[in-house]
């Protein structure tokens, strides 16, 4: 019987040693993991490849007499974990740059021991972060140099629309703004010079010390400084492995605005064609205007730009007589766009017409509410820009990627159509039209299957669904009210359905909405069972009796800790009176 026994328990003995040895195993590679990224990193630190900063020493390193064409900084912690990660990738891009004979310097900061000031001037979100400065496109001569500009007198743009607009791109506070306007056209002393947000600190007669960008100052003479607001640190936004940091930096070694000439439409089509984000495209003229490179700046790290003066050779087949002889295109390609089958994938494009173009204010203002043409399929790194742009953003989630085909895959395609009315412009490229408000919307298509998407309350499960976001604060998605079947007549009835997002306030929402989701369903329920004269005021009566109960179950609560506090009151008045008279008796 021992032995019999003893024969029923070895599978579980050897069941849990071979659970020991597996977690053992785990642990060990775990380990050795950390090991490795701890080795990687700290050789990282040591690299020849990368310049040792420290805070004293940035402004050297950006400066004038800086040591390449293009800089990078790579600003960690020791005790970061992704830091551990990142710094070794920035490692490999410093050493391939390096062998390809490019002109950048690489340099990185432990920034421990100083990070709150070194997150204020940078505007770091966070460590790791990797900041460029681009290539200067002008020559500093000596009397431009910012040690020369101290102490020194220069004078504010008349130009009180593109003081504000600078302002804006150098992100200063508004709140100064005033004094900005109030200084335009005026001269004063130089305090201070940043070039990290290429900016500098004047000292007005009757405004006081204010903050000014670069470009928007002068000497006394009316000559410009040279310094451009694409200059100044752009800030990497994206995943911390090489393939994507190498795809940034190389971006940021090409011109802002590349000029295509002596080419062809399909040429120019292709240079763009494995591009994760859409390209800009200033077509016509003998250049780009101001607002187009101001615009470029903007979206330097993603998006290229470029001037394209034959309008034969620019990627969208329009009509001078619509749009003018000198039009700005946004082109998205057809790898980045979603339809039902792979076969009917066509560029989507929006077309700003000389009117717009003319108006550097309105040029910039129009291609932040145009950026997404077309129905895009969104990926990870499309995601966060795509629903925090400045249009409001309908994604429809389905299941798998795109070409999937299927009913329900045509269905989608036919109804977000519907809502955004392209126009064919040839048989490769689709033109969308969006108006100056959020009545229409950026459209976009989503694999339901993905990762985070039940954030929004998207199921695998529950396939399609609609979600439209609102910059990104907020979002909307109702399984019962915002449906893909009747997608546009839903719509109209978007102001009225509820909102959701990430603050207290909306999570209190959610929860006020599912309670009445709730209800509704077991009201319905009931009337089911029922029938309608009896079944329709048992919820009505069983809420109401529960609400009764929990108000009762409160009160009891409360009225228990009064009681509570009341008495424990007395009892220590006693004793600090007990304790005084024995004191004084004493005496």
């Amino acid at each position: 019987m021992a032995s019999s026994s003893f024969r029923r328990q070895q599978p579980v003995a050897s069941t849990t040693a071979l659970g020991v040895l597996i977690a053992w195993l785990i642990a060990c590679v775990h380990v050795h993991a950390e090991d490795l990224s701890q080795q990687l990193y700290r050789a990282a630190l040591r690299s020849d490849d990368l310049t040792e900063l420290i805070p004293e020493g940035i402004d050297e390193f950006i400066g004038v007499d800086r040591p390449a064409a293009v800089v990078a900084i790579m600003f960690h912690e020791s005790s970061c974990g992704i830091c551990h990660g990142a710094l070794p990738e920035v490692d490999s891009i410093a050493k391939t740059m390096k062998a390809k004979g490019v002109d950048i310097s690489f340099g990185h900061l432990e920034a421990s021991s100083q990070k709150d000031s070194i997150k204020r001037r940078f505007s770091l979100r966070g460590f790791p972060s990797l900041v460029v400065f681009r290539q200067r496109s002008q020559v500093i001569s000596d009397r431009d140099r910012p040690e020369a500009l101290i102490g020194k007198r220069l004078k504010v743009t008349e130009d009180t629309a593109f003081l504000l607009s600078a302002s804006q791109n150098a992100k200063m506070g508004q709140d100064r703004n005033p004094h900005r306007l109030k200084s335009a056209g005026q001269d004063g002393e130089v305090l201070s010079i940043d070039l990290v947000d290429s900016s500098a600190q004047l000292q007005v007669s009757g405004v006081g010390k204010v903050w000014f960008p670069l470009e928007a100052l002068q000497h006394l003479d009316g000559t410009k400084l040279p310094y451009q607001r694409s200059e100044a640190a752009f800030m990497y936004l994206g995943a911390w492995r090489q393939a994507e940091m190498q795809q940034f930096v190389e971006r940021m070694l090409a011109p802002l605005v590349e000029t295509v000439r002596d080419t062809t439409r399909d040429a120019v089509r292709k240079s763009v064609e494995k591009e994760l984000w859409p390209a800009l495209f200033f077509c016509g003229g003998e250049k780009a205007s101001a607002g187009f490179w101001q615009s470029a700046a903007t979206v330097q790290g993603k998006m290229r730009a470029f001037h394209v003066p034959d309008l034969e050779a620019c990627p969208a087949p329009a009509s001078t007589d619509r749009f003018g002889k000198e039009f700005v295109v946004i082109y998205s390609p057809p790898g980045q766009q979603w339809a039902a089958s792979t076969r009917s994938l066509k560029a989507g494009v929006s077309i700003a017409g000389s009117d717009v173009v003319n108006d550097d204010r309105a040029l910039v203002k129009w291609m932040e509410i145009n950026a997404w043409p077309g129905i895009l399929e969104l990926q990870f790194h499309s995601f966060p820009d795509f629903v925090n742009a400045a249009r409001h953003g309908l994604i429809i989630a389905v299941r798998g990627p795109r070409g999937a085909g299927g009913e329900v895959t045509k269905m989608v395609e036919r109804k977000l159509q519907e809502v955004g009315k392209p126009e064919p412009l040839d048989s490769r490229t689709d033109l969308y039209s969006y108006s100056s408000t959020n009545s229409s919307y950026f459209l976009a298509v989503i694999d339901g299957t993905l990762d985070g998407l039940t954030n929004f309350g998207v199921y695998p499960q529950k396939l399609p669904r609609v979600l439209i976001f609102e910059g990104g604060s907020s979002w909307v998605e109702d399984e019962t009210q915002l449906r893909v079947e009747h997608l546009h007549t839903d719509l109209r009835n978007l102001p009225q359905l509820w909102r959701s997002s990430n603050s207290p306030f909306g999570y209190v929402t959610w929860a006020l909405r599912q309670t009445l989701l709730s209800f509704q369903y077991y009201h319905e329920t009931c009337i089911q069972l029922f029938g309608n004269e009896v079944g329709r005021f048992v919820m009505p009566i069983a809420g109401g009796g529960f609400g009764l109960f929990y108000a009762w179950q409160l009160m009891s609560l409360l009225a228990t800790l009064a009681r509570s506090l009341l008495q424990s009151d007395v009892p220590a008045v006693d004793k600090v009176d007990e304790k005084d008279t024995t004191s004084k008796k004493s005496d």
